[in-house]
């Protein structure tokens, strides 16, 4: 029984479930962009507690694409090695981060 405990433990030190909203700030009107180039890149770290369940920083875009006046904008939520490596040192903890990318065009 405490091996089957721990081989769980483990597979839930290995899962998670982060959420990033990706929306504008009220009243503004943003388009996503494909592959085309960006003037603007933003990147902002997450953390969320229970491998994803609460968030401990904002995870919506909204507040970075209004204070960045973009009006075009590219969302990227990706792993940095750093990460992965503070959700292994972490995990224990049930604490999770990744890091998400905002490219866009300046808006005027």
């Amino acid at each position: 029984m405490p091996r089957l405990m721990l081989i769980a433990l483990a597979c839930l030190l290995l899962t998670n479930c982060a959420a990033v909203i990706v929306n504008a700030p009220p009243g503004k009107t943003v388009t996503l962009l494909s592959d085309e180039p960006t003037q603007v890149h933003i990147a902002m770290k997450n953390w969320y507690l229970l491998w994803g369940l609460i968030p401990l920083t904002p995870n919506s875009t909204a507040t970075m694409i209004g204070q960045a006046n973009i009006a075009s904008v590219r969302v990227k939520s990706y792993y940095r090695p750093i990460d992965c490596l503070e959700n292994i040192l972490l995990g224990v903890l049930t604490l999770h981060t990744n890091t998400v990318l905002l490219e866009g065009q300046s808006g005027n």
